[in-house]
């Protein structure tokens, strides 16, 4: 004898997107914890997309704040697009007067560059009281 039992409860769309955000937070916290420290390119792309630009932007962007020391080439950088965009860190934006597709930072990206920050700034602090001398 087969017995069936059907269990009734009430889920609304604002659980299920509840759910699915913290779920997606989690991830996304968990993924840059087990990488580590972002790479540099990556994080002058999410710095960069604090304002919205296209892609030759990004280029140009990086190759000036670093003095040419990173140069973006298109493969790379819109194979970094497309990973930032999977990621949730990024998004496209469309203001409606320009050609150019452009990207913009998402709160999650800016979550993620604001702990790379801290990240940076912790190695900063250790590696000058080492190199200062400081340490014995």
């Amino acid at each position: 004898m087969l017995l069936f039992f059907i269990f009734m409860t009430c889920i609304t769309v604002s659980d299920i997107f509840i759910t699915v955000t913290v779920i997606m937070e989690v991830e996304i916290l968990r993924e840059n914890v087990k990488g580590g420290a972002l790479t540099e390119v990556t994080f002058f792309i999410l710095l960069t997309l604090y304002e919205p630009k296209h892609g030759y932007g990004i280029m140009q962007f990086v190759e000036e704040e670093t003095r040419g020391r990173l140069i973006l080439g298109a493969g790379s950088l819109y194979g970094a697009i497309n990973n930032l965009q999977e990621k949730g860190w990024i998004l496209p934006f469309d203001d409606g007067t320009e050609r150019k597709k452009k990207y913009m930072i998402t709160a999650t990206g800016k979550t993620i560059a604001e702990n790379e920050l801290e990240r940076l700034k912790e190695l900063t602090k250790i590696a000058t009281e080492i190199i200062g001398g400081n340490i014995k």
